[in-house]
């Protein structure tokens, strides 16, 4: 699944921060633009996942 991205570049830490839109609460960094771009992939695979930042992973309807 491709998903598109927002990167800007970030003056204050020379480096690029990098979020997706698409999922709420998504962002991540990197030193470079291809860095942001991996870390961007790790993080969304999370969200994609059901990842929610609370270390539980979102239950299906069949769990309950």
């Amino acid at each position: 699944m491709n998903l598109k991205v927002v990167i800007e570049e970030d003056t204050e830490d020379d480096g690029f921060i990098i979020s997706c839109p698409a999922l709420p609460g998504c962002h991540s960094e990197g030193e470079t633009v291809e860095e942001a771009l991996a870390n961007i992939r790790d993080a969304s695979s999370f969200g994609r996942s059901g990842y929610h930042g609370d270390r539980h992973q979102k239950r299906e309807a069949d769990d309950y």
